[in-house]
């Protein structure tokens, strides 16, 4: 299967919003998840991420071309900040009313990422 925007655009806009959390993988009482929960990603011992294939390539797919020589785990933020709406520098990327799963589809509809 080849994971690219438009996989994760038809992927994302089946789930629906309450389906979506922000700040944490997955809500064990919900069955929500964030982008990265959806894409498979679950945490290991230690409290290291375990990515799978198709949530390397939402990344991949979520990061700017400058920094696509950056490790996995480097730019899993670039798919995090979307999906809980805080940068790095802790700006808001998006509308504040938006939800996890409209910031996800909003940077997957832009051409270069985040």
């Amino acid at each position: 299967m080849e994971y690219n925007r438009q996989y994760f655009i038809d992927k994302f806009s089946a789930i629906p919003d309450e389906q979506w959390i922000s700040g944490d993988l997955h809500d064990e009482n919900t069955g929500a998840s964030c982008a990265l929960g959806h894409c498979g990603v679950r945490q290991g011992n230690g409290g290291a991420y375990k990515y799978t294939p198709e949530a390397e390539a939402l990344i991949k797919v979520l990061t700017p071309k400058s920094r696509q020589d950056y490790a996995i785990v480097v730019n899993a933020h670039f798919v995090t900040d979307a999906n809980d709406n805080e940068s790095l520098s802790g700006e808001q990327i998006c509308d504040e009313s938006s939800t996890p799963r409209e910031r996800i589809l909003i940077k997957l509809l832009e051409e270069d990422g985040i």
